[in-house]
């Protein structure tokens, strides 16, 4: 490393995602100066590779509901209240969020995107259409369903995360990319009052005054948290490659306590040797059960028995039917616990391969995207 520089300033988010943004936006407009640092040449991280919705509940008391079943009874009370109250304020905050740049939002009812525990009914999705001056926007205005509308998930985070830059670029919020954040440093107290960051061969130390936040994703491209925190194996990540961990790894080191480690949210697919990301299935998340997905395979085990429902409501998911393990060592063909259906392997017929492309690459920066052919 060359010779040390110093920033200094009140606020130091980590991370250039929905959360990162949407904590210096909120540290600025509350008085602090605000410095943002990703790692990766580029913003947005798997904000802009989501859909894009934005969930919500009409009332405290229902949303409470919800994230109490939701949360297995892991999350103490309080927390379920704040966040509860939180939501519940989400429709306001966002309409004037898109007021102040120009942007067009859209509340959408579609219950089968929330899990059938108690106070679901009261929950909805606001989306980010884009920008009043942009064609696609009023198009939009002449579709009854937004659901229905050519793209209208696979582009729903581009569209979110292109809102809040013009917040952060209003505001004049410091940016700093390709720089990783390594290390905390505490005070006698115990507060964070220091960053230690890396931007290209140059040690940085960003002194915060007031507080440092920490959005930097998880953990799911490091084989080696995978491997320690995840009975299922292997696991392989899809979206943004910066996601290894660096804020679990700090936050450790400072002192601080984990939960959910173990908590998966994820859909099956394909790793290929050439590409260090998988590829997923082409849909993902909940699925509309008044509008069938059509599904070209099936999934057979080492076995060749098909073990599960290769379309589940709830696709992200899926993952749980693949976590069977035989522990009888004697009937594996290793002589050691093998999971039955990992690897597992899809069959379709001719027509299946012409009905549409069974991969879906998700990537971040340019130099990672790949796109399947629609025929296979």
């Amino acid at each position: 490393m060359s010779k040390n520089s110093s920033i200094e300033t009140d606020v130091v988010v980590v991370g250039y995602g929905l959360a990162g943004a949407i904590s210096a936006i909120t540290a600025h407009d509350a008085g602090a100066k605000v410095l943002l640092v990703e790692k990766l040449p580029a913003p947005g991280g798997n904000s802009l590779l989501a859909g894009g919705a934005i969930s919500w509940s009409k009332n405290i008391e229902d949303g409470m509901n919800y994230l109490r079943a939701l949360s297995g009874g892991r999350v103490e009370e309080a927390s379920i209240e704040f966040m509860a109250k939180g939501m519940a304020g989400i429709p306001d905050y966002i309409q004037n969020l898109a007021d102040a740049v120009g942007a067009v939002s859209v509340e959408m009812d579609t219950p089968f995107v929330f899990y059938p525990f108690p106070g679901r009914d009261s929950f909805r999705l606001t989306r980010v259409l884009g920008f009043k001056d942009q064609e696609d926007v009023r198009d939009a205005f002449q579709i009854a369903d937004y659901r229905k509308r050519k793209d209208s998930t696979r582009r729903g985070g581009l569209r979110l995360m292109n809102m809040i830059f013009r917040h952060v670029e209003q505001r004049n919020i410091e940016v700093m990319l390709s720089t990783s954040a390594k290390r905390l440093i505490p005070n006698s107290e115990g507060r964070m009052v220091k960053v230690i960051a890396e931007k290209g061969n140059q040690e940085i130390v960003i002194k915060a005054n007031k507080a440092v936040i920490l959005a930097c994703g998880g953990f799911e491209f490091s084989d080696w948290l995978l491997k320690q925190y995840c009975e299922i194996q292997p696991l392989y990540g899809t979206g943004c490659k910066g996601c290894t961990g660096d804020g679990i790894l700090m936050s450790q080191k400072a002192g601080a306590a984990l939960w959910h480690m173990w908590l998966i949210h994820g859909s099956y697919g394909f790793k290929f040797p050439e590409f260090d990301y998988a590829f997923r299935i082409p849909f993902g998340g909940a699925l509309n059960p008044k509008e069938p997905v059509k599904v070209a395979w099936i999934l057979v085990n080492k076995s060749g028995e098909r073990f599960m429902n290769e379309c589940p409501p709830f696709v992200q998911g899926a993952y749980r039917d693949m976590e069977s393990m035989n522990c009888d060592y004697l009937s594996t063909s290793s002589g050691l616990p093998e999971f039955s259906n990992i690897p597992c392997y899809m069959i379709f017929d001719e027509d299946g391969r012409k009905q549409g492309p069974i991969a879906f690459p998700l990537a971040v920066l340019p130099e990672d995207e790949y796109k399947w052919s629609e025929d296979n």
